[in-house]
This record gives C-alpha cells, sequence and structure tokens, in this order.
C-alpha cells in the first residue's frame, strides 16, 4: 500500500505526457527556446563579469601588481587562471545551449515535443551531459573571485 509521500514522489518523478492540442505543443517548444535563451543570457553575463574583472584589475592596479613579491605574483598567476578556466568552461557551455536551442527551433515543423524534452532533460540532454562543465565552471569562479577578492583587500590595505 501506497503512501501520500510515495503517491506524491512518483507524481513528481514522473514525467508528463506530451499530447495536446498543436497550438499546445508549439507553445511548449517556444518556452523551451525562452528558457535555454534566458540560461544563455546568464552564463554570458558570468564571461563578460570575469573578462571585465580582467580589463579593470590590469588597467588599474597593473603597478602595484608589479611591485609585489614574487609569491603574491604566483598567487595572483593561479587566481587568474582559474577565472580564465572558469571563462572557458562557462563559454563551453554557453555553446553547448546555443546548439541546443537551434536543435529545438528544428523540432518546430513536427512539434516532436519528445525530443525538445529529451534534448533538455533527457540521459543525454544538454542538463545531464553538460551539468558537470556547468558546476566546475561556477566553483572555479567562486574560487578564483574569492582569491580576487583577498588580493584586492590586501592591495588596499597595503597601500593605504
Amino acid at each position: 500500500m501506497e503512501t501520500k509521500e510515495d503517491e506524491i514522489k512518483k507524481l513528481i518523478e514522473t514525467m508528463p505526457s506530451l499530447d495536446g492540442k498543436e497550438e499546445h505543443k508549439l507553445e511548449y517548444i517556444k518556452q523551451m527556446i525562452d528558457l535555454v535563451n534566458q540560461d544563455k543570457r546568464a552564463v554570458m553575463l558570468y564571461i563578460s563579469f570575469i573578462i571585465g574583472t580582467f580589463v579593470l584589475t590590469i588597467s588599474q592596479f597593473n603597478t602595484k601588481l608589479l611591485e609585489m613579491s614574487s609569491g603574491l605574483k604566483i598567487i595572483c598567476f593561479f587566481i587568474a587562471i582559474t577565472l580564465v578556466t572558469s571563462c572557458f568552461f562557462h563559454f563551453r557551455y554557453w555553446r553547448m545551449l546555443h546548439r541546443v536551442s537551434m536543435k529545438f527551433i528544428r523540432c518546430i515543423p513536427t512539434l516532436n515535443t519528445f525530443r525538445v524534452r529529451e534534448l533538455w532533460a533527457g540521459k543525454y540532454g544538454v542538463n545531464n551531459k553538460n551539468r558537470t562543465i556547468y558546476l566546475l565552471a561556477n566553483y572555479l569562479m567562486a574560487i578564483g573571485y574569492t582569491g580576487y577578492l583577498i588580493m584586492i583587500v590586501y592591495i588596499f590595505f597595503k597601500t593605504n
């Protein structure tokens, strides 16, 4: 005998049917394309923020960076490598999102909602296949910016 909790779990874990009217299928595909585009904008924001950080750092702190000891320069180098790697992984994820959005668009003439769902959330979909890349990019960005902020505080207090 199933408990109420088992029923709720089954309801949540079971994918709903994709059958329905053609206009509903079209709307589903359009919403999925919009979802991917929103995700792409968020990832591009991360990439832009990392690049902007480099430009700001080089333009504002270049003399202070040159005056640092070798140990601090090495730490700055590893912070930079961490952020560049994060940027690379974010761009790779952004590229995967772009490719899947093109595949979604190709599903519109046939209204193949099942393919759209599999491309997004299926076993080989963009979310499952590239989740590690996205999480790694975010972890590297968090580590890099933590180190970056510590270095900025150090530079600020050392000069004042």
